[in-house]
């Protein structure tokens, strides 16, 4: 190996380091929001951005997308773009139901035991 390839790995091998480190401080800060008191949709909230941030740092470190081409963007924004738009469009239709049916939002109650 010649110095300056030595140098390179050893870069690398720094990069990949920190990465790991911080993917498990994200990992453990999104254990420890599980504990935290308060209302259950504001911790949701926090968790799936924190899995986001990890998402990312594994697509940008791990997989390499640091150093890709232009086109390997545009699909992956495709890809977001069309991800949220799935979760959007079933959001909006939650209450959206078909005609004709009945919608019951509980559970019916239980039948009666019937003993002959």
């Amino acid at each position: 190996m010649e110095p300056n390839d030595i140098a390179d790995f050893k870069r690398q091998i720094r990069a990949h380091l920190s990465a790991v480190l911080l993917l498990a401080a994200l990992v453990g800060l999104n254990v420890g929001v599980t504990f935290l008191p308060g209302e259950g949709r504001l911790r949701v909230g926090v968790q799936i951005g924190l899995a986001f941030l990890s998402g990312g740092l594994v697509l940008t470190c791990f997989m390499h997308l640091r150093s890709e081409k232009t086109m390997i963007y545009a699909v992956l924004a495709l890809t977001c773009v069309l991800l949220a738009a799935m979760m959007v469009l079933t959001w909006v239709a939650r209450h959206d139901h078909p005609a004709m049916t009945e919608y019951h939002p509980a559970a019916p109650p239980p039948a009666p035991h019937h003993v002959p």
